[in-house]
């Protein structure tokens, strides 16, 4: 099962607060720029995806352009 970004995101939230309120809450510090990291990662992952779906799209009507007024 693979845990999403939302799910990611209601942790670190949860964390946030956790490390807010315990007196050892710097303890949870690690944890939470790891799981920061994983989102941003993630997120990051989601927008090169798209970047190379626009640029496929964009290559595959430029080809058809090209076959039609051949």
């Amino acid at each position: 099962m693979k845990i999403t970004i939302e799910q990611l995101q209601k942790s670190i939230t949860y964390l946030a607060q956790a490390i807010q309120n315990r007196p050892d809450g710097d303890l949870y510090i690690p944890i939470f720029e790891r799981l920061e990291e994983e989102i941003q990662m993630r997120r990051s992952t989601i927008n090169t995806r798209s970047r190379i779906g626009m640029i496929a799209s964009h290559s595959s009507t430029h080809n058809e352009l090209r076959k039609t007024a051949a």
